[in-house]
């Protein structure tokens, strides 16, 4: 598996040479007027992670103020769809089915499987929209829109086959990830400030919920994330279990849940093998959805965990949020949004190359020691 380093200078030229050549072969490409008056029906496509997908919920709505009176149509993968099926800024959530998985697929497998593009360009041409928006910036997304033959396609002009885009705005990579999804928002017309990042709760997950927390007697927990889907952004599990019983002993009062899809069930595994305290330890690993994880976490006294999905869910909703994150990754673009969240960045003990890292765990991260993260909690008085 070949995986793409965007912050290699190679990478970046080979992009600005391929866009560069391609421009100058669809010259005729122009950019389009966007009269809100005349649009009927906007696609929405962003085949992508759930944390990526949580931090454009408010272009989304952004989008439902610029354009009231069109049915909103959002294309979404198996994995993402749960972020956005109660939106009310959404008509209607069409699931691709056959996307190919973000989580494992690189730019090198998505140009072997070239057939998905015709698959997606075959739906898109179904929808037929007015304006299609590829909200992911990626290149397979690009090349269907243009195949499905849009009128107006806009994404951003910063990434490979961007030449295909009728309209298109920069990422900004010095501004945070939201505000760079919120770019697009702009060039369609919407001039106000942009939203708040949420998830739309629906009965069901709320009665499942509260009837969660009256059987378990939950009034003061908090949760606790331990995955991270990369080595160079993991905090080491053995020092996920040291806090953990630091806190526990010092904290009686308190219970502990573990959160997390079915991958980290190793992990969930390994870390309550090393808990003292068992019987206030609570796993719903592959156990709650994407709306009943973020409603959870609105109840929660703290949130613990290495830059994922969960802590963007848990800073949007103001809970006191640690969240330990990886300098490569750009902790001003990365980090979660909230007035609590305290983010622990990685030490520069070796020059780390990011998702290419082999190291287990990241010498970075092992950096962050249990000491500096319990003291800061306990003088933080976080749990008050």
């Amino acid at each position: 598996m070949i995986i793409p380093d965007y912050k290699n200078k190679k990478t970046r030229y080979l992009v600005l040479l391929i866009n560069f050549v391609g421009a100058i072969f669809f010259f005729w490409i122009r950019k389009k007027k966007i009269d809100s008056d005349l649009i009927r029906k906007i696609l929405i496509v962003k085949l992508d992670r759930i944390g990526d997908t949580f931090l454009a919920t408010p272009t989304v709505e952004a989008t439902r103020r610029q354009f009231p009176s069109a049915k909103i149509i959002f294309l979404a993968a198996p994995w993402n769809k749960e972020v956005l099926e109660n939106n009310p800024n959404i008509d209607e959530l069409v699931i691709f089915e056959k996307a190919l998985n973000v989580h494992r697929a690189g730019f090198f497998s998505i140009i072997n499987h070239l057939k998905k593009a015709k698959q997606l360009a075959k739906v898109i041409k179904e929808i037929s929209p007015d304006i299609v928006i590829d909200l992911e910036g990626h290149p397979l997304n690009v090349l269907a829109m243009f195949k499905a033959r849009v009128p107006i396609r806009v994404g951003f002009g910063d990434k490979v086959l961007s030449f295909l885009l009728t309209n298109k705005t920069k990422k900004d990579k010095s501004i945070h990830q939201s505000d760079i999804y919120f770019r697009i928002a702009k060039i369609l017309g919407y001039k106000s400030e942009r939203p708040e990042e949420k998830i739309f709760i629906g009965g069901k997950e709320k009665e499942e919920i509260n009837k969660f927390m009256e059987n378990n007697n939950l009034k003061n927990f908090i949760v606790i994330h331990l995955g991270a889907g990369r080595n160079y952004r993991q905090w080491p599990l053995n020092n996920f279990i040291d806090l953990a019983n630091l806190i526990m002993k010092n904290y009686p009062e308190l219970k502990l849940i573990i959160i997390g899809g079915n991958e980290d069930r190793k992990l969930a595994e390994q870390f309550i093998n090393g808990i003292q305290n068992k019987d206030r330890v609570i796993s719903v690993i592959g156990k709650l959805n994407i709306p009943e994880t973020y409603q959870l976490l609105s109840f929660a006294k703290l949130f613990i965990g290495s830059e994922s999905a969960p802590m963007h869910l848990a800073g949007a909703q103001n809970i006191p949020t640690i969240a330990f994150m990886s300098q490569w990754s750009g902790i001003e673009r990365w980090k979660p949004l909230g007035e609590k969240v305290y983010v622990f960045k990685s030490k520069n003990i070796h020059k780390c190359p990011g998702i290419k890292c082999k190291l287990i765990p990241c010498p970075n991260m092992a950096a962050i020691s249990v000491s500096e993260v319990y003291n800061f909690i306990k003088d933080k008085e976080l749990f008050k």
